[in-house]
């Protein structure tokens, strides 16, 4: 459930709210919304646009493999959800790693672990920019919308909440 606005200096975010809403909204999925949980829900939302997050980027060229500039933006998650070319891998511990399943569900990825991880397709290792090209391929063809995940935690026995986003880059060469 998208929404935002246009920010400071020209940059669009888009806030998107995660299914669950620790601290707000502990229902299950399967529980019809009630008013109270509702009106929580619209309060979490204002609360997360009011405070969305601005970033400056510096604009890609012509020349999708030009790392001066930033190859990606923020995308919502869900191009990598049932696509084909997306493996979910689980590491062995060694240099093997075995795979889960191919075209994985968000349910396939929930709950894994730390040793399952989310395969892409190519190497980023090179001069091939393959993670550039599939992402402008995406954004091209409205797969890979601009989308800023929040989170509202609250801590049993302290007041206050912590208002935390969230933001998927396709692919970030510094990690």
């Amino acid at each position: 459930m998208p929404f935002g606005g246009k920010a400071r200096w020209g940059v669009r975010s888009t806030v998107a709210l995660l299914a669950a809403i620790t601290g707000l909204f502990l229902a299950p999925a399967t529980v019809p919304a009630t008013a109270a949980s509702a009106k929580q829900s619209s309060a979490a939302k204002a609360l997360a646009g009011k405070y969305v997050p601005v970033m400056m980027i510096r604009k890609q060229g012509e020349n999708l493999c030009d790392t001066k500039v930033e190859q990606y933006q923020v995308m919502t998650v869900d191009a990598l959800f049932g696509n084909p070319d997306v493996r979910l891998m689980r590491n062995n511990g060694s240099s093997k790693s075995t795979l889960i399943k191919q075209a994985p569900t968000i349910d396939d990825v929930r709950n894994r672990g730390e040793e399952a991880y989310i395969d892409l397709p190519g190497d980023p290792l090179g001069d091939t920019c393959v993670y550039s090209k599939d992402f402008t391929r995406m954004k091209n063809e409205g797969e890979a919308p601009v989308a800023v995940y929040a989170h509202i935690a609250r801590e049993k026995g302290h007041s206050g909440i912590a208002l935390q986003y969230w933001f998927y880059w396709y692919f970030n060469q510094f990690n």
